[in-house]
């Protein structure tokens, strides 16, 4: 299988023509989403929705239950991409993407309490390098971290 935006697109086209087996599609799915640069730009929010409802919630690429409280869950990146849906819980790791520049601005980190029907999945394929909850954030209330930016500007909505 190839990796990135292309096997993510390959992914859902199987899906549609029903052509992915559902026991392949939950570990695949996960996987996909990992190795997408940025898995919306390749395949868009409603696709996304429709793979991970087909899945269910995982772990690790394996079926497993929500956990059963919400959690505090942070997200690096600039304003316009705050409702993306990879956050951690993580502060260096939502440090790094606020401090990448992604989408040509520096960012912030913005936090939310996401209660576990938002949450798709629990990701952590690189051994605790760059562990993610997928979250739906349609509706989510998203705030900006207590955080100040080290590259000088504000962080607001």
């Amino acid at each position: 299988m190839s990796y990135g935006d292309d096997a993510v697109r390959e992914v859902y086209r199987r899906f549609a023509r029903d052509e992915l087996p559902k026991d392949e599609a939950i570990s695949l799915v996960p996987e996909t989403w990992s190795d997408a640069e940025h898995p919306f730009e390749a395949l868009g929010a409603r696709k996304w929705g429709e793979l991970w409802d087909y899945i269910g919630y995982t772990h690790n690429g394996e079926v497993a239950s929500r956990p059963d409280h919400s959690l505090t869950l942070l997200r690096g990146s600039d304003s316009a991409h705050r409702h993306g849906w990879s956050w951690t819980t993580e502060r260096r790791i939502a440090d790094h993407y606020a401090g990448k520049g992604l989408h040509s601005n520096y960012g912030c980190i913005w936090e939310a309490e996401v209660e576990p029907r938002r949450l798709l999945a629990f990701i952590d394929l690189r051994d605790g390098i760059e562990p993610e909850f997928v979250v739906r954030t349609e509706g989510l209330v998203i705030t900006p971290h207590a955080w100040q930016s080290p590259y000088g500007h504000s962080c607001t909505m």
